[in-house]
């Protein structure tokens, strides 16, 4: 605290003197209070930065593998399909595409075989198309995922990462 007041320019004759003063008053003990519950703010906030840093890299992890396994699943129902009932099924989806929001330019960029798979709009609607619409059409959800993965509670983990990220 003393080179802190010769820095702002305070000029103190006695240094002396003043120790004695401050430690007669207290000074040291609030100062020292102080930084200690400056420290303890620095060391959770370190913490916090750290496992927000290592939940937003698990997350991370976890959503990548999960495009891939969406991609392969979407890919592998796909292909496994008859000529026949595979243009049918395009057919239909065709028809969603046509309801949803966006559906005219989603509707541009479907091209059959490889853009239920390949192109990611298709893909998240080809995701909410085929298992309402076909049954045999079996794929996990991204916690269901998660969890098969090892990472229990995704959920849960995805809201801690928002609130300290915030």
């Amino acid at each position: 605290e003393l080179d802190r007041r010769t820095r702002r320019g305070e000029k103190i004759d006695n240094k002396g003197g003043w120790l004695v003063e401050a430690v007669k008053g207290g000074w040291f003990s609030d100062s020292i209070k102080e930084e200690q519950q400056r420290e303890r703010r620095r060391e959770d906030d370190r913490r916090r930065e750290e496992r927000r840093a290592a939940l937003e890299a698990a997350l991370a992890r976890v959503k990548r593998e999960y495009k891939d396994y969406t991609r392969t699943a979407v890919a592998q129902y796909i292909e496994m399909l008859d000529d026949a009932t595979r243009q049918a099924l395009e057919a239909d989806f065709r028809v969603y595409l046509e309801r949803q929001p966006e559906g005219k330019f989603i509707d541009i960029r479907f091209d059959g075989v490889a853009s239920w798979y390949s192109d990611p709009i298709i893909r998240v609607n080809a995701l909410r198309y085929l298992p309402e619409n076909r049954p045999d059409f079996l794929f996990l959800s991204l916690p269901e995922f998660a969890k098969q993965q090892g990472m229990d509670g995704f959920d849960d983990m995805e809201r801690e990462y928002k609130a300290l990220a915030n």
